[in-house]
C-alpha cells in the first residue's frame, strides 16, 4: 500500500511539473482514496466541499484534475466550485500547442485539440435538448452548438488532409533516406531526458532548440554527425514521450512516431538523476511496442551523470552493465560515446567491421567513397596498409572490388 501512494505521489508530481510549464501555479494538491468514481461528480461530496472552500478562499482561477473525468462530471463539479476545471490531457495538449514552432506540429496539436474539445460540444447540445425544446425543434443555444460542431467537423476534415499532404512528403523524403548510405539512428526518450542537448553536442549544431521546458521537440530533427573514425550517421531527434500520452495526440503525431520505426537503430536516452527513471524507461518501451518497432536494435544511454554521486554511477554500471553512461553537456563525454559506439556499429543488420589489406599504390581508390566508411585502426606492412573498417555492407562490397581492379 505504501508504494502504490508513493506511486500516487510520483505521478502527481509529474503532473504539478506539466502545469508549470504552462505558466500553472499550483497552490494546493487534494487527493481521496475512494473505490469507485462517483457518476455525478467523479470524487464525493466531501471532497467537493473542501475544492470549493480551498477555491473561495484562495481564489483560485482553476482545478485541474489528474484523472479524466467526463464533460458531464466536469460540467457538475464546476456548477458547484464556480472554477474552471480542466484536466492532465488537456495540460499536455496546451504544452504541445505552445512548443509547436513547425507547421507539421501545429497541424496535428490543433487536430488533437479539436477532437478533445467535439464530445464537450456535443454534451452541452445533449443538455440542451432536454430543456426547453418541443419535438422537432432546436433547444435554446443549441443553434449555435450545431453551427460549431459543424465548424469543428469542418476544420477536422481539413487539417486531417492537410496533415496527409505533410506525412505524404515526409514519406518521400525517408523514401529517399533509405538504402543511403548512412544508417538512420533515432533517438527516443521520455520528455526532458536530455535527447536536444545530446543531438546538439554530438552533431556540433548550434541552432538545434533545446529547453528545459517539457515536450521541446515535436517535430523530428535530422542531423549528419561524423564519428571521430571518420564514418557518417544520420541521428534523429523525436518527440518526448510521457506515460499515459492523451490518445487524440496519440493518434496525431502517430506518423511522426512511426518514422522510429525506418531507424537502423535507436539510442534510448534516460535521465539517471530521475527518481523514477525505471517507470519511465518502461513507459518509452511500451510506446515503442505501441507503433510496433520490432528487430531495431536497441542502445540504453544514462544521462546526466554529472547530477549523481560516483557511488551511485558505479551501482547503476553494475545494474546495466550493456548500457553507456554520459553528460550531455560535456564534449568529452558525448566524443567518448560516438567512440564506444562506432566499434559497435555492426550490431545494425546492414553494416560491418572488416579488416582489409589496401597496396600503397591503390590508396587512392577509397577517396572515391570519402565518408561511407570509417577507419577503426590502420597498421603499415611494407607495401601495403591493414585498415578496420565500418561502413555499409554494399559499400564495403564496392570497395573490395575496386581495389580487386
Amino acid at each position: 500500500m505504501k508504494k502504490h501512494y508513493e506511486d500516487i505521489e510520483k505521478d502527481l508530481n509529474e503532473l504539478k511539473i506539466l502545469c508549470e510549464n504552462i505558466d500553472i501555479e499550483v497552490e494546493n494538491i487534494i487527493t481521496q482514496n475512494k473505490e469507485k468514481p462517483d457518476k455525478t461528480y467523479y470524487i464525493g461530496s466531501g471532497k467537493i466541499s473542501e475544492i470549493k472552500d480551498f477555491t473561495k478562499a484562495y481564489d483560485t482561477d482553476i482545478v485541474v484534475f489528474y484523472n479524466n473525468i467526463s464533460n458531464s462530471q466536469k460540467r457538475n463539479i464546476e456548477k458547484e466550485i464556480k472554477t474552471e476545471i480542466i484536466d492532465r490531457n488537456e495540460v499536455i495538449l496546451e504544452i504541445f500547442r505552445k512548443n509547436a514552432r513547425t507547421k507539421d506540429s501545429k497541424l496535428k496539436v490543433e487536430l488533437a485539440q479539436l477532437q478533445y474539445e467535439l464530445p464537450k460540444l456535443i454534451g452541452k447540445g445533449k443538455d440542451m435538448s432536454n430543456t426547453g425544446a418541443g419535438i422537432g425543434t432546436l433547444g435554446p443555444g443549441e443553434t449555435k452548438l450545431e453551427t460549431d460542431r459543424r465548424r469543428i467537423y469542418d476544420r477536422i476534415n481539413f487539417l486531417k488532409k492537410q496533415i496527409k499532404e505533410v506525412d505524404k512528403n515526409h514519406e518521400t523524403s525517408s523514401k529517399k533516406r533509405e538504402n543511403g548510405d548512412y544508417p538512420l539512428i533515432s533517438i527516443v526518450g521520455y520528455t526532458s531526458a536530455g535527447k536536444s542537448t545530446f543531438l546538439k553536442n554530438i552533431s556540433k549544431d548550434e541552432k538545434i532548440y533545446t529547453s528545459e521546458n517539457l515536450f521541446s521537440t515535436l517535430s523530428p530533427s535530422l542531423r549528419k554527425v561524423s564519428f571521430p573514425c571518420g564514418f557518417t550517421g544520420i541521428f534523429s531527434d523525436t518527440v518526448g514521450f510521457i506515460k499515459n500520452l492523451p490518445k487524440n495526440l496519440f493518434d496525431s503525431f502517430k506518423s511522426t512516431l512511426k518514422e522510429v520505426i525506418k531507424s537502423d537503430l535507436i539510442v534510448h536516452i534516460v535521465d539517471i538523476s530521475d527518481e523514477v527513471y525505471e517507470k519511465k524507461i518502461k513507459a518509452v518501451n511500451s510506446i515503442l511496442e505501441e507503433i510496433e518497432v520490432k528487430n531495431i536494435p536497441l542502445l540504453l544511454v544514462f544521462n546526466k551523470i554529472d547530477k549523481i554521486s560516483e557511488e551511485k554511477l558505479n551501482e547503476m554500471k553494475i545494474l546495466y552493465p550493456n548500457a553507456f553512461f554520459i553528460s550531455s553537456i560535456k564534449e568529452n563525454s558525448t566524443r567518448e560515446f560516438l567512440l564506444k559506439l562506432e566499434s559497435n556499429l555492426d550490431i545494425i543488420e546492414d553494416i560491418s567491421i572488416e579488416k582489409i589489406k589496401i597496396n600503397f599504390k591503390d590508396m587512392w581508390k577509397l577517396y572515391e567513397f570519402s565518408d561511407k566508411y570509417g577507419i577503426l585502426e590502420e597498421k603499415d606492412e611494407f607495401n601495403y596498409s591493414i585498415k578496420r573498417l565500418v561502413a555499409k555492407n554494399y559499400i564495403l562490397n564496392s570497395l573490395k572490388k575496386k581495389l580487386e581492379e
